[in-house]
């Protein structure tokens, strides 16, 4: 800056600049009333119909109407619950007006696809059942031919039902003969019995050196053409398990199927048949603890005017908060105590041989812990709605939390799911029903 101009700058004044005013007129009017409009399909050929109940009603002078459809959520403490998601309001959760599930179910013969014409179809699975149960009614008599078993061994059939699929042998057959015809029905399980008595040799080991638990399940499946699914419980336990040391795992006289579930249950995890493929799937009984059942997003949610019918039977456990899970020779001893509990009510001592790392009887400890308290078996029917509707359940699979939407929603760990798919005659018709029954653990004490 020339040097002039510096000088120059302390000698500049303050001014204020000249007042503009700008005057406009906007006249007010009053606007015209919004009116609720409902666009349903084929307007144009009929009026569309308005709802009661929904229509704008514009309020009287400057008065501005907020209606809030859910109450403000009460809390104590220092902790703020926001929900999120349709769930966190129960008046606000979309209620079609009417539920419509196209029921479809097929029966073929694998590999060749020969279809088998059933009238009815049932399917189960537990908690404690490592296989799918499925028991089928033949409408035709004559294609028990097609299901008995050969010099392969049993007859594989898969089952398609609202575009969910399950795979199994027929291991059984059952045959009412009465003039003028006769009723057969059949019976099997999941692919997995393949690897269970009488198809699976009973076998000896003793394992020779370090494995990881993972390995050892690995190798129980190694050439029967079966994989296992150990994701979940390497999850909680890191990635293979941990490490089991030459000596520990021996056996006599166990099929494959047994090992597996022995060594699964060494962590607190349980085995159980993929409902279609070569797979066992290895998940903790509670992957998370019914304590925390609050802070884990569901897997499925109910809402509660798609239930059918319900039933409830209370079950009352001791509130055990400590248990103790010991190894043996070569192993580890962990007292395993309910966080921010006193550890005063014990459950019965655990002893495993697999317990050889803290890892392994943490998991086991918590997974002992978790089943404690005041608890009710309920049975939930629900329809079973197509695998393509992405806004409803679905197929419901054991051990997957559930949360039911209710005026006082809660969860509840899937024990057992069966599906029925029965041909009905509803006024002449042949209708296919097609429902699924949910038995789902409630935890009072620890999950409300």
């Amino acid at each position: 800056m020339p040097p002039s101009l510096r000088a120059r700058d302390p000698q500049l004044a303050w001014r204020h600049p000249p007042r503009l005013t700008l005057r406009a007129r906007l006249p007010w009017q009053h606007a015209p009333v919004i009116t609720w409009k409902v666009h349903v399909p084929g307007e144009g050929v009929h009026p569309p119909h308005e709802p009661p109940g929904f229509r704008y009603i514009s309020p009287p002078g400057y008065d501005v109407h907020v209606a809030f459809q859910c109450p403000a959520a009460t809390f104590s403490g220092r902790a703020v619950p926001v929900p999120f998601g349709p769930a966190a309001c129960y008046v606000a959760w979309p209620r079609p007006r009417v539920y419509i599930v196209n029921n479809s179910a097929g029966v073929v013969r694998l590999p060749e696809r020969t279809p088998i014409y059933v009238s009815s179809i049932g399917l189960q699975q537990g908690v404690d059942d490592v296989h799918w149960s499925m028991r089928m009614a033949l409408a035709d008599p004559a294609h028990l031919e097609l299901l008995k078993p050969d010099a392969g061994g049993p007859k594989v059939v898969e089952i398609t039902i609202n575009g969910y699929v399950w795979t199994a042998i027929v291991d059984a057959f059952q045959q009412d003969r009465a003039h003028p015809g006769r009723a057969v029905s059949v019976s099997g399980r999941s692919q997995t019995a393949l690897l269970d008595a009488p198809y699976a040799p009973q076998r000896s080991f003793v394992q020779t050196a370090d494995r990881l638990l993972q390995q050892l399940i690995d190798d129980e499946l190694s050439l029967t053409g079966f994989t296992a699914d150990y994701s979940a419980v390497a999850a909680q336990t890191g990635v293979g398990g941990w490490i089991v040391p030459s000596g520990v795992y021996h056996y006599d006289a166990q099929t494959a199927i047994a090992s597996v579930r022995t060594l699964a249950a060494a962590s607190g995890a349980i085995a159980r048949a993929h409902p279609w493929d070569k797979v066992i799937v290895v998940q903790p009984r509670y992957a998370a603890s019914p304590w925390a059942w609050d802070l884990t997003a569901p897997d499925k949610q109910i809402q509660d005017d798609i239930i059918l019918r319900d039933s409830l039977r209370l079950v009352s456990k001791p509130l055990y908060d400590y248990v103790l899970v010991s190894g043996e020779q070569m192993g580890v001893s962990d007292p395993i105590v309910r966080d921010g509990e006193a550890g005063t009510t014990r459950a019965s001592m655990v002893v495993d041989p697999l317990i050889t790392d803290h890892v392994a009887s943490r998991e086991r400890g918590r997974n002992v812990l978790s089943d404690r308290g005041e608890q009710a078996a309920i049975d939930v029917t629900i329809p079973l709605f197509e695998a393509a509707v992405t806004d409803q359940p679905g197929l419901v699979l054991p051990l997957q939390l559930v949360e039911v939407i209710e005026p006082t929603s809660w969860k509840g760990l899937a024990t057992s799911v069966s599906i029925s798919a029965e041909s009905r005659d509803v006024d002449g018709r042949s209708v296919l029903v097609v429902d699924q029954t949910i038995t789902l653990e409630r935890h009072y004490s620890d999950a409300g």
